[in-house]
């Protein structure tokens, strides 16, 4: 066969795969590795999955910075401008993590964070269907569970949130005292402001924080003798 035949078949072959290509569902074109259509490889969407959930990363630790930022800030319009522009890159976050998931439907780690900045930008709700699904998928996922305990807390279901934190103080330390920091920082905040929730109930909430992390001190002082 002449090189011009053989490139006319190629090109034929490249044009029916790219067309066939486009018939595939949705769904098919999801996870990993590639599928074979016409004799070509045609490589699924699990990388963009996964560069767009990257993508998310970068954003929500920007995010993450910016409020530190402005905890750290006395003046009160410094920390406005670092507070919104911390709100705009857990909402770039948002859509990134989004869009990993809608192409990767399986994608625990992606509903997790999408978790995270859901709360972030107080949409709890959203919040809580996105832990859901990332414990769905692994049911052992111990930092989508205790994240969710913090939604449950900034929801004022205190009664979930000291459950859940019961669960994580034998099984993963670590995540038990990143909640209970969560857990002093919202009795500090309802104290300033208590946003309809009831005196009787923060204090009650604040004595049982206190209890607890005396209960982890003198656990961890132990454990270091």
């Amino acid at each position: 066969m002449s090189k011009r035949n053989t490139a006319c078949t190629t090109l034929a072959g490249l044009c029916v795969a790219v067309a066939l290509a486009s018939l595939i569902p949705a769904d098919a074109a999801r996870g990993a590795g590639s599928v074979s259509v016409g004799g070509f490889q045609l490589k699924k969407s699990e990388d963009t999955a996964l560069n767009k959930h990257k993508s998310g990363r970068k954003e929500r630790d920007k995010g993450v910075k910016y409020e530190q930022k402005a905890a750290r800030q006395s003046n009160e319009e410094k920390r406005n401008k670092y507070l919104t522009r911390a709100k705009e890159e857990y909402e770039k976050a948002a859509t990134s993590f989004q869009e990993a998931v809608e192409i990767k439907s399986d994608f625990h780690e992606a509903w997790k964070d999408l978790g995270f900045v859901y709360r972030k930008t107080g949409d709890f709700d959203g919040s809580l269907r996105a832990y859901d699904k990332a414990l769905q998928l692994k049911p052992d996922y111990a930092e989508a569970f205790g994240e969710r305990a913090e939604s449950f807390l900034w929801m004022n279901r205190l009664d979930e949130a000291k459950q859940a934190y019961m669960h994580l103080f034998p099984r993963r330390r670590d995540l038990a005292d990143r909640l209970m920091a969560a857990m002093q920082d919202w009795v500090d905040a309802k104290k300033r402001e208590p946003s309809g929730v009831d005196a009787t109930l923060i204090q009650d909430f604040a004595d049982w924080v206190a209890h607890r992390n005396e209960l982890a001190q003198q656990t961890a002082a132990v454990q270091y003798q």
